[in-house]
């Protein structure tokens, strides 16, 4: 009979993509898989991932354990077991999972193997250790930190400061042409160049940030603001006062004067006529059917006319994913949407309150099953372990697996309503047609109760009329709908859209 076997890699920062420590990893327990006599070998890995932090994700830990799961494998090995878990209540979930699927776990060091009698223990052991070891390293990493900040040395973890060489002996330089490119771009905000402006001609210079992207008006003001351009480090969210062994790209005095030009830039924005797309209808709503970025609001005058049309528009932008290339006449547009939203919403919102009392009932259904399987397992777990328990290991085992099984195809299967549940419209939204909608901004939230989004496709004909077919609506049931969904074609014409 076929031995599967797999083996679990992890390293948890490999900036450089360097594969010797995950090779070493994985030749050793091929070694020791084979000398085992294990006949076939997947290996699963995750590069630059903790298994410390909560929340991060580990795609091929996940897929280890659902493989797992699925009775594929006799064994899983691995380096250590802070490859994978240091922590206690995560390291015990795996056990208990490689148990319930009868999978042995086996460690290189540590003297881990759940294949023997007396392997549980030492795990259980090793997991407290490893837990205890990434407290200890965290803590560790705090107090060095702190004494790196009292002292004003370069931080040496996170991203790159743009401007500065970030590790090694030279760690600290200044790159010259970055700062030339930082300096220029604090000239052109002192020539009183605009912040987007300026952002696109420090792309038209070539800059790029250190993550290899174009830069956008917010990146480029976060790196112009940064502490570390004028020598100071922060620690904790506060300015240190220590002084820096690295040399500033800019004095104190010239950045706290580019800061307050950079703000007053902003507040001038903010109160300016060009923030009044922020009020229109359809605002946060409207997105591009090529690209998905949402609309603005823009002007628009054809050459020869004194005539100034206001449009939602796809407005290309530095550092933007935007395409540019979507823009629909306001007018027609909010138009054809209250209109679709008057005559029809209403019945969208009732579908999704019918799906809503759907989904309602069989998440109640499968939350007493849910609760009465739980019991069982309590009940049965209290039973093996009572004095005198007819129960044997292996008759436990034999009863518990089903039950553990059922009660996590139940979780599963309550997670996805519960998802669905919270985008669906709340009941005392469902309405009858309006005559009007109200005004202003609140016309606005009244249709984000029937609409998620109003996609605009491009116009097949450049300055043809506007086309009830370029509209797909996206509904708060998750419906999408268009003319030929609606029929509204005809109803539309009469109001003047068409």
């Amino acid at each position: 009979m076929t031995r599967r076997a797999a083996i679990y890699c992890r390293v948890s920062v490999d900036r450089d993509k360097d594969k010797a420590t995950i090779e070493r990893q994985e030749a050793e327990c091929r070694a020791l898989a084979a000398a085992k006599g294990f006949d076939e070998i997947e290996v699963f890995t995750d590069r630059n991932l903790s298994a410390f932090k909560r929340g991060v994700v580990r795609p091929d830990y996940d897929r280890l354990k659902a493989r797992v799961a699925e009775g594929e494998f006799s064994a899983v090995f691995a380096y250590r077991l802070d490859r994978l878990s240091r922590s206690l209540s995560e390291a015990l979930k795996l056990i208990e999972l490689l148990d319930d699927h009868g999978t042995g776990l086996v460690m290189v060091n540590g003297d881990v193997d759940t294949t023997g009698r007396m392997g549980r223990a030492f795990f259980q052991i090793s997991a407290i250790f490893a837990e205890l070891e990434a407290a200890t390293t965290s803590e560790r990493l705090k107090d060095f930190n702190k004494d790196a900040a009292a002292k004003g040395q370069m931080p040496t973890g996170g991203r790159r400061c743009y401007g500065y060489v970030g590790k090694g002996e030279e760690r600290g330089l200044i790159i010259t042409e970055e700062a030339d490119h930082l300096r220029a771009a604090a000239q052109d905000i002192r020539d009183g160049y605009s912040l987007r402006e300026t952002t696109r001609r420090m792309n038209e210079r070539g800059s790029r940030t250190t993550m290899g992207n174009e830069w956008s008006p917010r990146s480029l003001i976060n790196c112009l603001k940064s502490p570390r351009l004028r020598g100071k480090r922060i620690h904790l969210g506060q300015v240190t006062d220590a002084e820096s062994d690295w040399e500033p790209i800019f004095s104190e005095d010239e950045q706290l004067d580019l800061i307050h030009r950079i703000n007053k830039a902003g507040d001038t924005y903010r109160e300016s006529a060009q923030r009044r797309g922020n009020s229109h209808l359809l605002t946060g709503l409207a997105i591009c059917g090529t690209c998905g970025c949402r609309l603005g609001y823009a002007r628009f005058k054809k050459p020869g006319s004194e005539i100034v049309r206001a449009r939602y528009a796809c407005k290309r932008a530095p550092g933007s994913l935007a395409c540019g290339k979507v823009g629909v006449d306001e007018a027609r547009l909010d138009k054809y949407v209250v209109a679709s939203v008057r005559e029809f919403g209403h019945l969208f919102v009732v579908q999704a309150e019918v799906r809503r009392r759907a989904l309602e009932d069989q998440m109640s259904q499968d939350e007493a099953d849910l609760a009465t399987n739980e019991q069982t397992l309590a009940d049965l777990t209290r039973d093996r372990y009572a004095p005198d328990s007819p129960l044997t290991d292996d008759l436990y085992a034999e009863l518990r697996a089903p039950l553990v099984a059922r009660i996590e195809a139940l979780k599963d299967a309550l997670s996805r309503p519960r998802a669905e549940l919270a985008k669906l419209p709340e009941p005392s939204w469902i309405r009858g047609p309006l005559s009007k909608l109200p005004e202003g901004v609140q016309s606005r939230e009244y249709l984000r109760r029937y609409l998620e989004a109003v996609e605009v496709m491009p116009a097949r004909h450049r300055g043809g009329r506007f086309e009830g077919g370029r509209v797909k609506l996206h509904w708060i049931g998750g419906q999408v709908t268009t003319d030929a969904d609606l029929g509204i074609v005809e109803y539309a014409a009469e109001i003047g859209v068409l």
